[in-house]
């Protein structure tokens, strides 16, 4: 009498066990799929779509200057950038602060790619060696530069060249050529008297 007990104690105990079991894979897939997807910018790794990159080049003395940078393809798409307000005249020995603001269409995600800071950057480069020195100014949190403040600093020469501006996602800051680019642009500069 008590193995039939026992064996119909172990055939209940499998029944739930495998009822469990369906429950639990069940439970497992609506907790995978549910949710909602984070929010841009909000510190996470979603992607912010933009078309354009604003600069603003302001110091003592002088207005201020603005480039824009529209290109609603991305870098890697077929059409240029369109570039505005190019060329760029600066002052020779001067400090020019930068602000860049970034856009989706009308829609300012500047904020969002500052809350994504650790992955992405604000790359400038230039042709004009030390004629043109840019410092990037503000940092991520792990004490890494995130460009959208920059200085400018021209020397005593009048030159001109060429100053390449590139935003960059999922960027390895310990590696200068890392990432993928966003929107690039090119734009003429003059140093001036």
């Amino acid at each position: 009498m008590i193995g039939n007990q026992t064996i119909n104690l172990i055939g209940k105990m499998e029944k739930i066990l495998k009822k469990t079991a369906i429950y639990a894979a069940i439970l497992g897939l609506l907790v995978a799929c549910g949710g909602s997807d984070p929010a841009p910018g909000d510190g996470t790794n979603t992607p912010i779509a933009l078309t354009t990159l604003k600069l603003s080049f302001a110091t003592t003395g002088e207005a201020t200057q603005e480039i824009s940078i529209t290109d609603n393809d991305g870098a890697s798409g077929a059409n240029a950038p369109v570039i505005s307000g190019s060329p760029l005249n600066l002052k020779k020995s001067k400090t020019y602060d930068i602000t860049a603001q970034l856009l989706n269409n009308a829609q300012n995600v500047t904020s969002q790619i500052t809350a994504q800071g650790t992955i992405h950057q604000i790359r400038y480069t230039t042709d004009l060696g030390n004629n043109l020195n840019i410092i990037n100014v503000d940092i991520d949190s792990n004490g890494r530069p995130i460009g959208i403040l920059a200085t400018a600093t021209t020397n005593t020469n009048t030159v001109n060249g060429n100053l390449t501006v590139a935003l960059f996602r999922e960027v390895n800051k310990n590696v200068p050529t890392s990432g993928t680019k966003m929107i690039e642009g090119t734009i003429a500069v003059n140093i001036v008297n």
